[in-house]
C-alpha cells in the first residue's frame, strides 16, 4: 500500500466517520446473502450512536488503519456480548473498506487486536461470522482462527446462522 499508514486508538470524535466506514464495509461484505431489508435499513445514522457509546465505554476497544489521513479499516473489541461466546474477548468488528482489502489492513489490526486482548488478560478472542460469509471465513482461518462452535443470532437486522471463529492470543 502507498502512502502513510498509521495503525492507532480510535478518537471520540470519530463516531461518524466510524458509523460510514461500517456501513460500507458490511454492506459490501455482506452483499451477497443479506437480505435487501437488512441492507436498506443499516445505515450510518442507525450505526452512529452505536459508535458515541463505544468510543466512551472504557470496556470496549477500537483501533483503526488510517491511510493517507482516511480511514482504511476498524476493529472493535471487548467482553463478549453474546452469550455463545462465554466470557472470553469479542472482537465485535473488524471491517476494512473494499479498496483496502488483501493489502494487510485486516491482518494488521487482527493481530493488535489479538496482542491487545492479550494484555487484557483473556486466555481466548472469538468473534461471530455470519455462515455464508465464506471470504471472512477464509480470512480467519488464514490469520489462525479455528471455528469452534455455531449459534443463531437473532440480530438487530436480520436472524443469521452464525460461526464462533476463536484464537488464543499472546
Amino acid at each position: 500500500m502507498l502512502g502513510e499508514v498509521t495503525l492507532r486508538a480510535a478518537r471520540r470524535g470519530e463516531a461518524e466517520a466510524l458509523a460510514r466506514l461500517h456501513v460500507e464495509a458490511w454492506r459490501d461484505a455482506h452483499a451477497a446473502f443479506a437480505p435487501a431489508a437488512a441492507t436498506k435499513a443499516l445505515n450510518a445514522e442507525r450505526r452512529l450512536p452505536t459508535w458515541q457509546r463505544t468510543l466512551t465505554d472504557p470496556t470496549q476497544h477500537v483501533l483503526v488503519v488510517e491511510h493517507n489521513n482516511a480511514l482504511a479499516g476498524l476493529v472493535c473489541f471487548g467482553p463478549a456480548s453474546q452469550p455463545a461466546l462465554g466470557d472470553q474477548a469479542e472482537i465485535k468488528h473488524l471491517y476494512v473498506v473494499a479498496t483496502k482489502r488483501q493489502q494487510g489492513v485486516g491482518q494488521s489490526l487482527l493481530q493488535a487486536a489479538l496482542n491487545q486482548i492479550a494484555t487484557l488478560g483473556f486466555t481466548k478472542a472469538t468473534l461471530a461470522v455470519v455462515q455464508e460469509n465464506t471470504s471472512a471465513r477464509n480470512f480467519y482461518q488464514t490469520c489462525g482462527g479455528l471455528e469452534t462452535g455455531a449459534f443463531t443470532d437473532a440480530g438487530p437486522l436480520w436472524k443469521s446462522a452464525n460461526i464462533i471463529v476463536t484464537w488464543r492470543p499472546g
